[in-house]
């Protein structure tokens, strides 16, 4: 009986669109339907690939600017590793999600296995390239980050 209780208060956060499930988070768990909706996803560091995908999809122009209007694009993950410009991707994508909004679109970015594989510091699949791409990055000191 208790099973079956869990089961129905969780049908019903889904159902009523409550923040119980994502309290606190200014994420929304739904969005509203688009009109037309690309999955772009495995871009691993290739800058070219991801520019010719939002190129085809009717996303960017031939200056990386969102000209897809009402477009949701949806990056599915492992933008990371494999390839020497994730942080070229990643800024673009940052500015993208802007100029999307802007023009009634989205741009939503997922993280995927190898962006969790990052995290959790497997870094097997990282090039060397990819190292000194983020050798700019701020660092944070093994005593001043709850993190490290």
């Amino acid at each position: 009986m208790r099973r079956v209780f869990v089961v129905l208060v969780i049908f019903a956060c889904f159902v009523a669109q409550s923040d119980c499930l994502n309290a606190g988070d200014d994420s929304p768990m739904r969005f509203p339907p688009a009109p037309r909706i690309v999955a772009i996803g495995d871009l691993h560091g290739d800058l070219d690939a991801a520019r010719r995908a939002l190129k085809i999809a009717g996303a960017i122009d031939d200056n990386d600017r969102w000209i897809g209007g009402d477009l949701v694009v949806v990056q599915t993950g492992d933008v990371l590793d494999r390839g020497d410009s994730e942080q070229a991707i990643l800024d673009m994508f940052t500015r993208l999600e802007k100029e999307a909004a802007q023009a009634g679109g989205a741009l939503h970015v997922l993280n995927g296995n190898h962006e969790l594989m990052n995290v959790q510091l497997d870094l097997r699949y990282v090039t060397p390239g990819g190292y000194e791409d983020f050798a700019d990055a701020v660092t944070v000191a093994e005593v001043d980050s709850v993190l490290a």
